[in-house]
């Protein structure tokens, strides 16, 4: 199934609308981005703010919907507990936090800024 259909069917399996799942997946990334962060001690608004990091973010998100439609397809299909299932791409989600893009944090954080 393409990446389209399956971001609609998660969507509404969700009840949500595409402004509120747009939103939904760019806090997951503001909480990424938080973890990061702290741990290669950067400035939040340099990870947050920068383009690349959030289409990457964006790809690696795609990755995470697909496998969560293929594990859940028959509850999402069914339209059964959108919180059950919200709960469940956020436990996904929270996967990418384990991975960064090394090269892409070097080259557009810089760690020397002050605030």
């Amino acid at each position: 199934m393409d990446k389209t259909t399956v971001r609609i069917r998660i969507i509404a399996a969700l009840g949500m609308d595409a402004r509120q799942y747009r939103n939904f997946t760019r806090a997951l990334f503001e909480l990424w981005a938080t973890v990061i962060a702290r741990q290669k001690n950067l400035l939040l608004e340099s990870i947050t703010t920068n383009i690349s990091l959030w289409h990457w973010y964006l790809d690696e998100f795609e990755i995470i919907e697909q496998r969560f439609y293929n594990e859940n397809n028959h509850y999402i299909d069914a339209l059964l507990d959108a919180a059950i299932l919200n709960d469940v791409l956020v436990s996904m989600a929270e996967e990418i936090e384990g991975y960064y893009p090394d090269v892409l944090i070097k080259m557009y954080c810089n760690e020397s800024e002050n605030y």
